[in-house]
């Protein structure tokens, strides 16, 4: 599959749904991480802020990158398998951020990891 199908799944999504305004900010935000190439008329459209016959444009969309492998890398309370990462791991990677979300997740996933799984109610 990789990643150039991803992205050209979010396109297609994007083609048929009614939330063209919501997929239109996700397709300027994965041209910003520099996923997606996307063509002048939506950076436009973007500008203007108009988002009617966004579909007409998207037919000029294409991944930025050829192919990249996908990964799948657990999240598990102690993260002791090859493709895992535990609680404490992404909480240490989190302290970086200092938004609100981050700092919050990554409270919780601090305190997570200190709880046997179903032994309480976690905050």
């Amino acid at each position: 599959m990789g990643l150039p199908a991803l992205l050209n799944g979010v396109v297609q999504i994007t083609k048929a749904t009614q939330q063209t305004k919501k997929y239109f900010h996700l397709l300027l935000l994965l041209e910003e991480t520099g996923l997606l190439v996307l063509p002048q008329a939506i950076r436009l459209r973007h500008k203007e802020g108009n988002t009617r016959r966004l579909a007409a444009d998207l037919t000029g969309i294409r991944p930025a990158i050829s192919n990249c492998a996908i990964r799948v890398i657990y999240l598990q309370p102690t993260g002791q398998g090859e493709n895992e990462i535990s609680f404490d791991e992404l909480a240490a990677w989190m302290a970086r951020y200092s938004d609100p979300f981050s700092q919050r997740f990554r409270r919780s996933l601090a305190s997570w990891s200190a709880l046997a799984a179903g032994s309480a109610n976690p905050s």
